[in-house]
């Protein structure tokens, strides 16, 4: 009986053993895929442009009464001072923006931006150029003449924008880029714009100078490319037109009147930068 006992142990034994021996193992290593990590939907964004000025700046002046030395036996006479329209020639525009948002949701994105710029003025081209003349005591005598001039200085702008947009992928990994998008902006905001530009004398044109500062209610709309580089960063260039109320000035004359002058404010501005959402 005993015997018999551990024969059956025995046999038991091996029966584990051999199905133990037919289990497979698959030792081929299991790859656990990392999750996508999806950038945040807060952005910074800086920009900076340099470049041409795109956009000439119409000027009209008011028709001032005033005063002229005449160096003459005359002294100092009593003049109308006619008012005048023209455009302000403008060589470079440059400046910085910086801007913070929120995507509302993958395509539609909010944000406000404030940046500086300035406008480097050259020349001032009077529509009509017009006599300055003596209203005593001989009147309708000229005295000078309000025309062409070349001009030194330019305007200072500081601006705030509440901004939207729309931006819409178009191609998916190409090149170095993960994603290409194109989007429209649009907002609304205010320039303060800070003037210092002088005429230059001529023979005919004793010149001016202007040397104030206004803030317009401005608007702006553009469209840009947005080039996604990794998760976060973008490599973003934006074109704008910005335009916004007549800016008033005052202009003090060589003679010491002052004549009030209106611009027109627009712009053309060509901006590339880098944005990084978190």
């Amino acid at each position: 009986m005993k015997y018999l006992a551990t024969l059956t142990s025995i046999l038991a034994l091996g029966t584990v053993a051999a199905n133990a021996a037919d289990v497979y193992v698959d030792d081929t290593p299991v790859i656990v895929e990392a999750p996508v990590e999806e950038p945040g939907r807060f952005y910074i964004e800086a920009r900076f442009g340099y470049g041409p000025a795109l956009a000439d700046l119409d000027i009209e002046t008011e028709e001032t009464a005033g005063t002229v030395a005449t160096g003459t036996v005359l002294g100092t006479v009593p003049v109308t001072i006619p008012a005048t329209t023209g455009t302000i020639e403008s060589d470079y525009l440059y400046g910085g923006v910086l801007e913070a948002g929120y995507f509302v949701t993958d395509i539609f994105r909010i944000g406000v931006e404030g940046g500086i710029g300035r406008l480097e003025n050259s020349y001032l081209d009077i529509d009509t150029p017009a006599a300055v003349t003596t209203t005593a005591p001989v009147p309708g005598g000229a005295v000078g003449t309000i025309e062409d001039a070349q001009l030194d200085g330019g305007a200072t702008i500081y601006q705030g924008f509440i901004k939207g947009a729309v931006e819409v992928p178009v191609l998916h990994d190409v090149g170095f880029a993960k994603k290409i998008s194109i989007f429209g902006t649009a907002g609304i905001g205010l320039m303060h714009i800070v003037t210092d530009v002088t005429e230059r004398n001529s023979a005919a044109n004793n010149g001016g100078r202007i040397d104030d500062s206004d803030t317009v209610l401005a608007g702006k709309v553009g469209l840009g490319v947005a080039t996604q580089l990794t998760d976060r960063i973008s490599l973003v260039t934006e074109a704008n037109y910005i335009f916004g109320e007549d800016a008033e000035f005052t202009l003090v004359t060589s003679s010491g009147n002052e004549v009030a002058t209106k611009f027109e404010t627009e712009a053309i501005t060509l901006q590339t930068g880098i944005r990084i959402r978190f």
